[in-house]
């Protein structure tokens, strides 16, 4: 058995030992796939809710990009919809930033993810949803900041 193997076995093992309800798991090494598991009922290609995952995801992939210069914690998040959004604008939505969804205060007042998921396009239906947005939330908040990253003085801006 090559250590690859032998390796990728004994992960398995020790994720099943620990309790860990890991549903389904794909590693890579050196960009080849060396392990690639599913648990019943889950199987390959199926759709997997990932609930918070993808908030890390989400996290990381706006880092990048306000490293790159591409975005400001402090961008209006309607400057990146203007074909989605609703014929009137209400000032909550003109006051939401990109650092308000990071944070998940994007106003509305109930989950909206159970409205969201039936739809076609999430992001229209996400301002047409501005009825149940929570104004004073999104108000109040507008002049929040970022926590500053020791490691870069240009974090500190949002």
């Amino acid at each position: 058995m090559s250590s690859q193997l032998f390796e990728s076995a004994e992960l398995l093992d020790r994720i099943e030992r620990s309790g860990l309800e890991v549903n389904s798991l794909i590693l890579l090494r050196g960009g080849e796939k060396v392990l690639e598991f599913y648990r019943e009922p889950y199987r390959r290609g199926a759709a997997q809710l990932l609930y918070s995952l993808s908030k890390s995801f989400t996290s990381i992939a706006v880092g990048i990009a306000r490293d790159l210069g591409l975005l400001r914690l402090d961008d209006p998040v309607i400057s990146f919809f203007p074909d989605k959004l609703p014929a009137q604008i209400p000032p909550n939505l003109y006051a939401m930033t990109v650092h308000h969804l990071l944070c998940m205060n994007a106003g509305h007042d109930r989950d909206i993810y159970p409205l969201v998921v039936r739809e076609t396009d999430w992001a229209e239906h996400f301002w047409r949803s501005r009825s149940s947005m929570n104004r004073a939330r999104i108000t109040a908040t507008a002049r929040l900041r970022p926590i500053c990253c020791p490691r870069s003085s240009s974090a500190c801006r949002a």
